[in-house]
């Protein structure tokens, strides 16, 4: 490893010192060949954070290529060793026999370290990345043969892209990066944060190794007329310990302020001097927002969108409610909202979503992956006809955006991404309907959120 490389890497190890303690058993999503009892990966992730995998997968084979999830509990509390032991080249051991990432181990690696900063509408969890890229082979630059054969398979699936976003990987064959390592937040504010009778309630969730005086929760308040800006340190919180039905160990941490009536708050939650999720939270009974105060009398506080959003989705189900409460949610965004409800309907896409510029959004929503049932390609088709109605009735050539909104978190459709950038498809999982929830307080410009919307595009390639 030459020296630009390994000041990389080290930069990266000292990166990620204030979340280390926080990680659980780290698993790794991998692409490779085995060899023997050995595998190498040609391309994988490893995600490293407080909240573990929900499910484990089990390897499958695709001709020459195995695709499968690898638990690494052996490298609980030595995390350093294992991104060393990746980065290095080094032989792994685990459960499924030695590991070795890249192809090409003549080459050097090429490491670049990536730090993303909290924005609104920004739909991972990811603090920090390092990715790892070699001169690969070209093995597998023509899928053809495999995609016959993961067709052919027991568990038969489209084609080499559809099995890898089951895996929740992406594989660019024109990208020389074979391997990331991603480190994700260990704080979340909660959406259960509101103001009532004057009183804002604030909480949130940090992993339970993290020390609290290390933790900072800011907040703008806007009320009676005035903005007021302030902070309180986590030391000055209430914490109590809680597991979460994943079985994450968490301290939850709650804070009670005094504001005016009908406040509403922009929040904060920091670590370390880093600020890691920003959230709005209001009183539920009265709205800057007058879209948003019209929906509560339909649906008061907004608690049947709340167990559609929240409540985790069950693949195949509750879609058509999720198409209701993603059109509720555009409408109150400031979007002028068409909802094509019905079987007749089906073949077409399920919200239609106009900014008052004329821009226009075609959103298709599922509980399951993105690509589940070939949606993206039938979502691009179903725009072009759409665009194409338009200019031959003689209006000017409109900016149009295919949108495929998922119930899923992103960790679970990162597979189907790269898929989707490339059809020009928006792809928004369920972290970004969370913060699109929060964000209905007050009066949003839909046009800026059609611009954000459209710049995911280039994000989801990261």
């Amino acid at each position: 490893m030459n020296e630009s490389t390994q000041i990389t890497l080290s930069a990266f190890l000292e990166a990620m010192v204030p979340w280390e303690t926080a990680f659980c058993a780290p698993v790794l999503r991998y692409a490779g060949i085995r060899s023997g009892t050995g595998l190498r990966i040609l391309k994988g992730n490893l995600d490293l954070g407080p909240v573990p995998l929900n499910t484990i997968l089990e390897p499958i084979q695709a001709g020459q290529l195995e695709v499968g999830h690898i638990q690494f509990p052996e490298y609980t509390g030595r995390i350093r060793d294992l991104v060393n032991g990746i980065a290095s080249g080094g032989i792994l051991n685990s459960s499924n026999g030695p590991v070795q990432v890249g192809e090409d181990r003549c080459s050097e690696p090429q490491l670049l370290l990536r730090r993303f900063f909290e924005n609104e509408f920004r739909q991972n969890s990811k603090v920090l990345s390092l990715e790892i890229g070699f001169q690969q082979a070209r093995t597998f630059r023509d899928t053809t043969s495999i995609d016959s054969a993961v067709r052919a398979g027991i568990r038969p699936y489209e084609n080499l892209k559809d099995l890898l976003g089951e895996y929740g990987i992406a594989w660019d064959l024109d990208s020389q990066v074979a391997f990331e390592v991603i480190i994700h937040r260990p704080l979340e504010l909660m959406s259960s944060s509101r103001v009532e009778d004057g009183i804002a309630i604030l909480q949130m969730l940090v992993h339970h190794t993290l020390p609290v005086d290390k933790i900072r929760l800011g907040y703008k308040v806007f009320g009676a007329g005035l903005i007021r800006r302030e902070s309180i340190s986590g030391s000055s919180m209430e914490w109590v310990r809680e597991r979460l039905a994943n079985g994450a160990e968490v301290n939850k941490g709650s804070v009670n302020i005094t504001v005016a009536p009908g406040s509403h708050l922009h929040c904060f939650g920091s670590y370390g001097g880093v600020c890691l999720h920003q959230m709005l939270f209001g009183d539920p009974t009265t709205f800057p927002n007058w879209r948003r105060a019209v929906y509560d009398g339909v649906d008061p506080s907004a608690k049947i969108m709340d167990e559609i959003l929240i409540t985790p989705f069950a693949p195949g189900g509750q879609s058509r409610e999720l198409e209701t409460a993603v059109a509720s949610l555009l409408w109150m965004l400031g979007f002028s909202c068409l909802n094509l409800a019905g079987q007749r309907f089906s073949d077409g896409p399920d919200v239609l979503a106009l900014t008052p510029q004329g821009r226009l959004l075609v959103v298709e929503c599922t509980t399951g992956l993105p690509d589940e049932k070939d949606k993206l390609a039938k979502l691009t088709r179903r725009t072009e006809l759409i665009r194409e109605s338009i200019v031959k009735s003689g209006f000017n050539p409109p900016e149009v955006l295919s949108v495929v909104v998922s119930g899923l978190p992103i960790a679970e459709a990162r597979g189907h991404l790269l898929k989707a950038k490339d059809l020009g498809v928006a792809v928004l999982t369920k972290e970004s309907i969370l913060d699109g929830r929060g964000r209905i307080f007050v009066a949003r410009d839909p046009d800026e959120i059609f611009s954000e919307i459209k710049g995911t595009l280039q994000i989801n390639k990261n």
